[in-house]
């Protein structure tokens, strides 16, 4: 009878620890279940929309910057007004007409040399007048509010950029202060053309005043280019805006980013420059 009571109670116990192991597989297998399925029903990275760091602008608001400066590179520059009046300056006093005058005059004329003549007389020779500056065309008008490559030149971590020593630098780039009132960079072989790329204020109206420059206080500075349509020259353009925008992020302590506000990276200028070639081919086949 003993015996029998304890085949029992072990029997009791073998049910109770094989309950047991049971509860903990089914737990396990319910967790596994679970997982899975909150696995399934996450978005697939490839198709996941992507995340917009901190700081960067919506889509939304950096096509209504970008068609902005559409607009404003497709409005004519303003003409300068013609200048009225004497500008201030006084008239000489006029003097009465004096009798021995005209005496004077001719005794003057008989002992001074002709204009033509020197005191030797030898033909004066009147020194070459200086050629006039090249009058700087604006940027090209944008057709395509698509086809504008921007790059910015910001402060980090959300500072502001200071303008101490910025014009020395502008124009130790070979920028130079001119239409729209910002600054531009001309091919010294075309001076005529319009400028390779322009640096403006990233602050409405985004001009840049040559004499107010030491005192700017800024979120940063655009970078633009308006394509030409040709290629090379293009590509040519665009590389040397990006090496501009690397000197001047030095210069005042920035870093570059793209269109969207985003550090520029390798992949990104090869994105745009692929961008600008296909522009070019485009042009090219819609040319007659």
């Amino acid at each position: 009878m003993e015996r029998l009571s304890l085949i029992l109670v072990a029997a009791g116990l073998g049910v109770i620890l094989l309950a047991v192991v049971l509860g903990l597989v089914a737990r396990r297998r319910r967790a596994e279940e679970a997982e899975a399925d909150a696995q399934a029903q996450a978005p697939d990275p490839l198709f996941a929309p992507p995340v917009r760091p901190a700081g960067e602008p919506p889509p939304d608001r950096v096509a209504e910057e970008l068609r902005g400066l559409g607009e404003a590179l497709r409005q004519p520059p303003p003409e300068a007004a013609p200048v009225q009046g004497n500008l201030g300056l006084e008239e000489p006093p006029a003097q009465a007409p004096h009798a021995s005058d005209g005496r004077e005059r001719r005794q003057e004329a008989a002992v001074e040399p002709t204009s033509a003549q020197d005191r030797d007389g030898r033909a004066a020779v009147s020194p070459a007048a200086e050629p006039p500056p090249p009058r700087r065309a604006p940027p090209r008008m944008v057709e395509d509010d698509g086809q504008v490559v921007v790059l910015h030149v910001m402060a980090r971590d959300g500072q502001r950029l200071r303008g101490a020593g910025l014009r020395q630098v502008l124009e130790a780039c070979g920028l130079e202060h001119g239409p729209l009132g910002i600054y531009h960079r001309y091919d010294p072989n075309r001076p005529g053309d319009p400028p390779r790329f322009s640096v403006a204020n990233m602050v409405q109206p985004g001009r840049l005043d040559p004499e107010e420059l030491e005192r700017l206080v800024t979120p940063g500075l655009s970078l633009f280019m308006v394509p030409s349509g040709e290629a090379g020259t293009d590509l040519a353009a665009f590389d040397e805006m990006v090496a501009t925008a690397r000197r001047l992020a030095e210069a005042v302590g920035g870093e570059v980013r793209d269109a969207r506000r985003n550090p520029l990276t390798r992949q990104e200028i090869g994105h745009l420059r692929e961008q600008i070639g296909e522009w070019a081919r485009r042009a090219r086949l819609a040319s007659p």
